[in-house]
């Protein structure tokens, strides 16, 4: 449902036991409703006219509910608002600290010695995620475009193109023209997992498939490549939850 426009300087701070909550006051509410976001923590919105000295009556009839919603915003906050960011992959760990700013867009600027400075209207953890997310994006392309084609030089399997995206279900993939897709989130994987990937693409080039000469094709090239394999499957839990955001 959609929310009802009110006049922000009608809302009201209150505070009821551990709680704390807002008052928004609207003209097209009907009856009054409770809200809980990450962004705004637990809203109480009211019709006109409604008494506020009903409100923790009602608060109290719904403690379960809100004390499982605020635990549930109170987790994600802390999964969606890293502090550092440890990237196996290149061996790089990058301390992330945040400055408040009116701006609505958020901006990730990368400072001295490893330090990410997220700026802008740095509350919503979803927000932050984008803007880490696309930060990541750069820094993928920054370092996977150059690594796999010091591969590709090395087995001799030329490719057309390479593209850096963010998937859910997919490390990498090779279509038949050649070109090859990488997941960014192999930057939180060990080099050797990552290595493995872009090679696993590559050997696509000869054989597009997953037949037995492409697993024995894999194989001269890496000679551990079952092991391999095996490893970067079950690896999809070294990528944090801001991380798979989307």
């Amino acid at each position: 449902m959609k929310e009802a426009k009110v006049n922000t300087a009608e809302e009201v701070n209150r505070k009821y036991k551990s709680w704390t909550y807002t008052i928004r006051r609207s003209n097209r509410a009907k009856r009054l409703r409770l809200n809980i976001t990450v962004k705004d923590g637990l809203v109480v919105v009211l019709p006109r006219g409604f008494n506020e000295k009903e409100i923790p009556a009602i608060l109290d009839s719904q403690a379960n509910w809100i004390t499982a919603g605020l635990a549930k915003v109170k987790i994600t906050k802390a999964l969606f608002r890293p502090t550092s960011i440890n990237l196996p992959a290149i061996e790089e760990t990058w301390n992330v600290t945040y400055f408040s700013t009116p701006s609505k867009q958020l901006t990730v600027h990368e400072d001295d010695y490893f330090s990410l400075v997220v700026s802008g209207e740095s509350e919503d953890p979803y927000n932050i995620s984008e803007a880490l997310n696309s930060w990541m994006r750069q820094k993928a392309q920054e370092v996977f475009i150059p690594w796999v084609s010091r591969i590709s030089r090395e087995h001799s399997l030329p490719f057309n193109k390479v593209t850096i995206r963010r998937q859910k279900t997919r490390w990498g993939s090779c279509s038949s023209q050649k070109s090859l897709n990488l997941n960014q989130n192999l930057l939180f994987l060990p080099a050797p997992l990552a290595g493995y990937v872009m090679t696993h693409e590559l050997a696509h080039t000869k054989h597009h498939n997953h037949s037995p000469a492409f697993w024995k094709y894999l194989n001269t090239l890496l000679p551990d490549s079952k092991r391999l394999q095996k490893e970067t499957v079950g690896s999809y839990s070294q990528v944090p939850h801001w991380a798979w955001q989307r």
